[in-house]
């Protein structure tokens, strides 16, 4: 049976850290407009997802010369997988954030997003090339003690791990297999929905899409009447409904491949590394209910009205309005 010499997932791909991530995901597609803690959550994700994609790039590039250089004395990394897990699913996320997201409708970072949007995507596209690129390093006679260390693995030494067990077995392989290129379908779509301008599934073009006068003007008008046809629409409505589609169904069978085939990891549920993710998010679950306790607490308070009515005055005396003013 043909195996892999790879080294485990990074604690960055674990469990906890993967749930989340999924969990700020869904605050920022759920979380309601102008709250600090959805827009917390925007940062955090933005941020290290970011920095997941820069390193889903670098695995490929490091994959790619191991295969042109030493094709049949190289281990692989795993965090190809995770990248692929983490990746995937947040770009498929991305035309739901663009299109119907109540933080993102009217918000300024609207920008940021689609440049985000954009380098997830390309990140994850980049991911399930190297995933599919590992198979040729797979061998039936190499001591795993023997190959080469990776370039960013210089510590520990790879596992020996079985192709079939790692990747399942059919007719899961297959399903799996099925929801990743789907999953890939929509990721391309998320980068139509980050160059789109306007809303992802808006029947017109924003306000501020107009030109000048003379050819310009025409021009804009001409593309504005291709890019917001009726066909563009249906063209839209149906991959932002298959991207929710394809969302919860990729996060159930992510999670569930990588319990089942038993995907090595570098340290285990009780790792600090694990935690560590979820301190800062837990900060801002504990202050957010805070601050919607004060808000009832503050809403439940009777307000206090205080009249001050003008009295017959005099001439030299100060002419005070009548106000009244609310506590």
């Amino acid at each position: 049976m043909s195996f892999l010499c790879a080294y485990p997932l990074s604690p960055s791909y674990s469990a906890l850290p993967r749930l989340n991530t999924l969990l700020l995901l869904l605050a920022v597609l759920y979380g309601p407009r102008d709250n600090w803690a959805t827009k917390g959550a925007l940062a955090a994700l933005m941020t290290r997802t970011a920095a997941l994609s820069l390193h889903s790039l670098a695995l490929l590039g490091v994959l790619e010369k191991e295969l042109r250089d030493h094709p049949h004395s190289s281990s692989v990394d795993l965090d190809i997988l995770g990248t692929w897990a983490v990746l995937s699913v947040v770009a498929v996320a991305v035309p739901m954030m663009l299109g119907w997201a109540p933080s993102l409708r009217q918000s300024g970072a609207r920008p940021l997003v689609r440049i985000w949007g954009v380098l997830v995507s390309v990140a994850a596209i980049c991911a399930y090339v190297a995933m599919h690129r590992m198979k040729s390093l797979t061998a039936d006679a190499i001591n795993c003690a023997d190959v080469r260390k990776l370039p960013m693995r210089r510590t520990g030494d790879p596992l020996e791990i079985g192709w079939d067990a790692l990747f399942l077995q059919a007719p899961a392989k297959q399903v799996m297999r099925g929801w990743d290129i789907a999953a890939l379908i929509v990721v391309s779509f998320s980068i139509w929905a980050c160059f789109k301008p306007g809303r992802v599934g808006t029947a017109k073009p924003p306000p501020t899409w107009n030109g000048a006068a003379g050819n310009s003007q025409i021009q804009t008008q001409t593309f504005d009447n291709c890019i917001f046809s009726p066909g563009i629409m249906a063209f839209e409505a149906i991959f932002l409904t298959s991207s929710v589609l394809v969302f919860y169904g990729i996060v159930a069978l992510h999670e569930l491949w990588l319990w089942k085939a038993d995907v090595p990891a570098l340290e285990g549920l009780d790792g600090f590394e694990q935690w560590s993710s979820w301190v800062a998010t837990g900060l801002v679950i504990i202050a957010t209910i805070v601050n919607w306790l004060l808000g009832i607490k503050s809403e439940s308070k009777p307000s206090q009205v205080v009249s001050f009515q003008t009295a017959d005055l005099e001439v030299g005396d100060v002419d005070v309005a009548s106000k009244e003013i609310v506590c």
